[in-house]
């Protein structure tokens, strides 16, 4: 038997309008989806989760509060198989990026299905 479990994405957007549709439609693509409205909430989602281990962190780059390279930098302190996906009209975030060897950067504008692609290739990538 195969294991069905969805994969968890912990979503940082602060975006209220793309955090809903983007959660909305990651449910419906069958992702358990988290979704927190800055830096500061996800990692505290992070750091309180009780149930299955996040797969991913889907998060903008620029966000109040706590950025998501920050974000990044302090959730693989302690999350060391999480895998990261950064949304961003900000080219530079590759030179500053933590996770450079476990992690993709999506381009705004996307397309939905450019964005589950990326997801599929980040989670399929190896550690």
């Amino acid at each position: 038997m195969t294991d069905i479990t969805p994969k968890r994405i912990l979503l940082a957007e602060d975006d209220h309008a793309m955090r809903s549709f983007l959660s909305l439609m990651l449910s419906k693509s069958e992702y358990d989806v988290v979704a927190c409205e800055d830096g500061r909430e996800a990692l505290t989602a992070l750091t309180e989760n009780t149930g299955a281990p996040f797969d991913l962190l889907l998060t903008d780059v620029v966000m109040p509060h706590m950025d998501g390279v920050e974000l990044t930098q302090k959730a693989l302190s302690f999350c060391l198989s999480l895998k990261v996906l950064y949304i961003t009209g900000f080219a530079a975030v590759e030179s500053t990026n933590p996770a450079k060897n476990r992690s993709q950067i999506i381009p705004k504008p996307f397309h939905m299905n450019e964005l589950l692609e990326k997801i599929s290739e980040t989670l399929n990538k190896a550690p």
